[in-house]
């Protein structure tokens, strides 16, 4: 019997447009033409999470969140400072400089910006000219303007044996959250399958990065997970299981039905454990939420007094 959570986790892709063309990109953003949720589907979406639990998670993702035409309207909501723990995945380098403010009087709880590198070359072979030091520059503003800023790696075999350097040059930046994921040879990284960590390449990341953790990263009732939520581009709505990110089934359309109706059709506590929890210490930080992190290889979390 699979972990359902009493606090949901909602993974919400806006559109699947990008203003970068990453070769490890495993949704292949943009290909077959620009699909993306209408700003009223949002709106909807969020209303009917918060009537599910005001404590809820959602991130935003794309292809690149922020380049949705309803982005910052949406983050700017007021209602939603206090309720709902909302955060973006962001490559950081689709931002001008007026939207630096606007982040910082959003509703965001997390920006977690991809930076793979410590230097320009290697990241940019990934991710495209210039697009080191425009993430760099973003980490920077948004933090000189007090938001929680964290990074997210794609770790693969051209940059795994540097963890520790990219590490340290993270906390140059001031970053005291990192996550880190595996290489994936799905959407356009599927023409780079051998850039995918073995299974001991893959456990010797871990053991690195757990020499710099302090503390757990995951604390009971929940160490392995629980059955989290998407929303895709097109509406289509489904459910994930735990340590397994291939697993999940479609369970409804925003086009057809409000998520509170789709939701309600799914949790039954016939079928799933429902995990309560307001009994773990991230309750109120989700920040290190495993439900958050289900393709880590490993979370680091360096915050002095969490």
């Amino acid at each position: 019997m699979y972990n359902f959570s009493s606090k949901p986790f909602i993974l919400c892709k806006l559109t699947n447009a990008c203003n970068q063309k990453c070769i490890h990109c495993y949704t292949d953003a943009c290909a077959g033409g620009i699909t993306q949720l209408k700003s009223e589907q949002v709106i909807d979406l969020l209303e009917d999470i918060e009537k599910i639990n005001k404590d809820s998670v959602v991130s935003f993702i794309g292809g690149e969140a922020t380049v949705w035409k309803d982005f910052f309207e949406v983050i700017s909501i007021p209602k939603y400072k206090s309720s709902l723990y909302l955060k973006v995945n962001t490559n950081g380098t689709a931002l001008k400089e007026q939207s630096y403010d606007k982040f910082a009087d959003s509703s965001l709880f997390e920006t977690r910006i991809s930076l793979d590198y410590y230097y320009n070359s290697k990241h940019d072979y990934f991710r495209g000219n210039g697009t080191f030091d425009k993430a760099v520059n973003t980490i920077k503003e948004l933090k000189k303007r007090g938001l929680t800023v964290t990074t997210g790696t794609v770790i693969s075999r051209l940059n795994f044996k540097e963890i520790n350097e990219i590490i340290q040059y993270f906390l140059k930046l001031g970053i005291e959250v990192m996550h880190f994921f595996p290489f994936l040879p799905q959407g356009r990284g599927k023409e780079f399958i051998e850039f995918t960590l073995s299974d001991d390449e893959n456990t010797w990341v871990k053991n690195e990065i757990k020499k710099y953790q302090k503390k757990p990263v995951c604390t009971v009732p929940c160490d392995t997970g629980t059955c989290y939520f998407s929303v895709t581009f097109d509406g289509k709505c489904y459910l994930h299981f735990p340590d397994n990110s291939e697993e999940k089934k479609i369970i409804g359309s925003l086009n057809e039905k409000r998520f509170l109706d789709i939701y309600q059709e799914v949790y039954s506590p016939n079928d799933y454990n429902i995990v309560d929890c307001s009994q773990c210490a991230y309750y109120k930080d989700p920040i290190m939420c495993k439900n958050m992190h289900t393709f880590c290889i490993a979370d680091l979390d360096l915050r002095e007094g969490y």
